[in-house]
């Protein structure tokens, strides 16, 4: 086994990513950014890391192998609490799931390179930890995101309008018939104008917006993911993007 990243299985992970609180101040605004401008939730599943399948573990005993995993699930929940610790509270479930599955991502491709350099001792530079943090927060943010669009309401125009008070500030889904009037952009039901909702639009995109002016001047059919709030003292949609 010399040479092996697996030489003190009990204790070589634990040298194997120094996350000091300056460490830590460089990233963890990274990762804040990530958890506000995402949407939704990641299931973060159970698995077998990638490098558990190299012949540095696999020629471990299994009581060896039982013992580098634990150290490894420590490590990830270490590392998980500490980006708690620099994100704002409270969390959801979603967002916490996130946390781990970056802290699990980023230990993983920690290993990963340890074990390529056939070292337990090497640490990764700063610049390493900055790429695998990056990566693996990209990911996350992208699983994220995904599931929670996925579990967004949506809705129509006249459930919009019944709902709207208990809607207040949540993120939903809207259909309809968007039209642009002059400055205002309203959405309604299908061929009756006179229940809108007003919306929006000055998050979205330029090319969305320009969408909007060519082809919805006269009405057209269009999904808004927004949020519910009040515009000009009159029930409103805060337009995020079109769908």
């Amino acid at each position: 086994m010399a040479g092996s990243p697996f030489t003190q299985p009990a204790r070589s992970l634990g040298r194997l990513h120094p996350w000091s609180d300056l460490q830590m101040k460089k990233h963890h605004i990274l990762v804040a950014i990530f958890l506000s401008i995402t949407l939704s939730s990641v299931t973060a599943g159970r698995f077998k890391p990638e490098w558990t399948r190299g012949t540095a573990f696999t020629a471990l005993t299994g009581t060896e192998q039982t013992r580098v995993l634990k150290e490894y699930e420590e490590q990830v929940e270490e590392l998980a609490d500490m980006l708690r610790s620099h994100t704002s509270a409270p969390l959801s479930i979603e967002q916490d799931q996130a946390i781990v599955g970056t802290a699990r991502c980023v230990i993983d491709e920690t290993m990963k390179g340890a074990v390529r350099q056939g070292m337990a001792s090497t640490k990764p530079s700063d610049t390493e930890m900055e790429r695998y943090f990056r990566r693996c927060t990209k990911q996350q943010a992208a699983k994220l995101e995904a599931a929670l669009l996925k579990a967004t309401p949506r809705m129509n125009v006249v459930d919009y309008v019944l709902d709207y008070r208990q809607n207040l500030g949540r993120t939903v889904f809207v259909n309809g018939s968007l039209l642009q009037r002059g400055e205002l952009t309203l959405i309604h039901p299908p061929g009756r104008p006179s229940t809108y909702v007003l919306v929006d639009t000055r998050a979205l995109s330029r090319d969305e917006r320009k969408r909007i002016l060519l082809t919805c001047s006269a009405g057209c059919a269009i999904q808004i993911l927004g949020t519910v709030g009040d515009i000009a003292g009159q029930k409103g949609l805060v337009a995020i993007r079109l769908d």
